[in-house]
């Protein structure tokens, strides 16, 4: 997971939070303890329906600022 945040650290120096934007949203498919759900990802890589809920969940509220300029 260090490799995870190394990278995104990067990637979001990238954002002018005008035109780019960056949101990390990876804390919310990992458990307490760091280990990813099967329930979440079954494979470890791709999320199941419920680990798209829980993203798209996530993103709903920024998505809207984004659209209505908050």
């Amino acid at each position: 997971i260090s490799q995870v945040k190394q990278l995104n650290s990067a990637i979001k120096k990238l954002a002018d939070d005008q035109s780019i934007f960056f949101k990390d949203y990876g804390h919310l498919m990992v458990e307490k303890d760091g280990s990813i759900s099967t329930a979440i990802m079954a494979d470890f890589l791709h999320p199941t329906a419920q680990g798209y809920q829980r993203w798209a969940d996530a993103m709903q509220p920024d998505i809207e600022r984004l659209l209505t300029n908050k």
